[in-house]
């Protein structure tokens, strides 16, 4: 049996869902706001001189920190219904979709959030390892539970995840240098 592992923004999708749950979630003069707020962060990002976890919770934070997990968990499962299905890149989850087909075993490992990763993947019958939002008294905090799947982290998930000596072949499909880590793991890696 071969084990298949997908990133997801850039790879399943054709664009970033982070950014595209930020614009489904807020108003325009919220998500303008924000971009205003952020602005030199998100420049110093760009420029490798800030850490893209660290802006990612920031954010997060800024729109989101004590609304209850039912709140969000509901937004997640609405905007994996309604906006997902529009940015998937048709060619790959036909991919995977045949993957599964031969009876391969199949991950999405990502930087995502669980709110819209984990309804993705359970609709889908397929593993996921993703970042997953801290709720406590059931309320988000504007943290991480779990550090942020990405980089050098998509290696270390996934070697928690799976014994990769049970599996014939190892097959990552990735698209950006956040990935690298994982392509270290593959047998075979496809590049979109």
């Amino acid at each position: 049996m071969k084990l298949i592992l997908f990133d997801f923004d850039g790879t399943l999708t054709t664009e970033d869902s982070f950014i595209a749950f930020l614009h489904f979630t807020t108003t325009k003069r919220q998500f303008n706001l924000a971009l205003a707020k952020f602005f030199l962060k998100l420049v110093a990002y760009k420029m490798n001189l800030y850490k893209g976890e660290k802006l990612k919770r920031e954010i997060l934070s800024f729109f989101f920190k004590g609304f209850s997990e039912k709140k969000l968990k509901q937004l997640g499962r609405i905007y994996n219904t309604k906006v997902i299905p529009s940015i998937i890149r048709k060619e790959i989850m036909n991919q995977l979709l045949q993957f599964q087909k031969e009876g391969d075993k199949i991950g999405v490992v990502s930087a995502s959030l669980d709110i819209w990763l984990k309804p993705f993947c359970n609709d889908l019958k397929i593993d996921c390892i993703c970042t997953e939002m801290e709720f406590i008294d059931k309320k988000y905090t504007g943290q991480f539970s779990t550090p942020n799947c990405n980089f050098e982290q998509k290696s270390i998930r996934v070697q928690h995840f799976y014994n990769l000596e049970d599996y014939d072949e190892v097959i990552v499909y990735g698209n950006s240098k956040g990935d690298r880590s994982l392509f270290e793991l593959a047998d075979r890696k496809v590049k979109v």
